[in-house]
C-alpha cells in the first residue's frame, strides 16, 4: 500500500464463542490476517431439549446381572442420575434429603434413627414426654432398630449389612446409653469391623438417644 492511499481502519470485536477478539475493518469484513473466529451459537443452530429424565425408576434397572449381593427391593426408588436412593421400608426422613446416596462404588447413608416407618414408633420408647419431660427409655433397643433400618436402605440399594465400612454413631447420654449400645452394635458388627466413631451429642431432631451414619460398598 502506498503511503498516499487511505488506511483502512478496523476495530476489535468480542466473539462470544471464547475464543477471543476478532479484528474488523470498518465494513465488516475480517482484518487482514485475522484468524477466522469459531463458530458463534447462533450459528450452530436450536439446542436440542434434554432427553433424559429424571423421574424415579424401578431399582435396580441399572445393576448388572452379573453382579452380586441382593438386588434392590422393588419397593424402593432410585434416581438415575443422581444415584438418589429411598425406601419405603425406612422411616421418612424429616428434612429435604433421601435415605442414601450412591457416588461410585459407595453408598452413603444419611443419618438413621430407630423409628418405624409409617407410625414413627420408637422401640425401647422415646427419651422424653411430648411436653419434653425426660423419661426412661431402652437404648439397646433403639440401638437395635436403628441397625435394622440401616440394613434395610442398604438392602433396597442393592447392598447388605456385611459391606458396611465406617459407621459413625451418636449418643445423646454418652454414660448412661455406651454399654448398651456397645453391646448390641457388637452383635451385628463383630464379624464385619467397620471402622466407628461414637460422638457424644446434646439432642437429636427427634426424641431418640441413638443415630447412626454409614459408608457402604455398593
Amino acid at each position: 500500500m502506498s503511503e498516499d492511499q487511505p488506511r483502512k481502519k478496523h476495530k476489535a470485536s468480542w466473539d462470544l464463542s471464547g475464543s477471543g477478539p476478532i479484528e474488523e475493518d470498518d465494513d465488516g469484513s475480517l482484518a487482514a490476517g485475522a484468524p477466522a473466529p469459531a463458530p458463534r451459537r447462533s450459528d450452530l443452530g436450536p439446542i436440542d431439549p434434554p432427553t433424559e429424565s429424571l423421574e424415579p425408576f424401578e431399582a435396580g434397572a441399572l445393576r448388572d446381572p452379573s453382579e452380586e449381593g441382593p438386588a434392590p427391593s422393588d419397593e424402593s426408588k432410585v434416581f438415575a442420575r443422581e444415584g438418589v436412593i429411598s425406601s419405603s421400608r425406612a422411616p421418612a426422613p424429616v428434612g429435604a434429603y433421601p435415605h442414601a446416596r450412591r457416588v461410585g462404588d459407595l453408598l452413603f447413608l444419611s443419618g438413621v434413627g430407630p423409628r418405624q416407618p409409617g407410625t414413627n414408633a420408637i422401640p425401647g420408647g422415646p427419651i422424653c414426654t411430648p411436653e419434653g419431660a425426660p423419661r426412661d427409655y431402652d437404648a439397646a433397643a433403639q440401638t437395635r432398630a436403628v441397625i435394622e433400618n440401616v440394613r434395610v436402605i442398604l438392602e433396597d440399594a442393592g447392598s447388605s449389612l456385611d459391606k458396611v465400612v465406617d459407621v459413625t454413631a451418636f449418643l445423646i447420654d454418652m454414660d448412661r446409653d455406651f454399654s448398651a449400645y456397645n453391646g448390641v452394635y457388637a452383635e451385628y458388627f463383630r464379624g464385619i469391623q467397620a471402622t466407628r466413631t461414637t460422638v457424644a451429642i446434646r439432642a437429636l431432631p427427634t426424641p431418640i438417644a441413638v443415630e447412626f451414619k454409614v459408608i457402604a460398598l455398593a
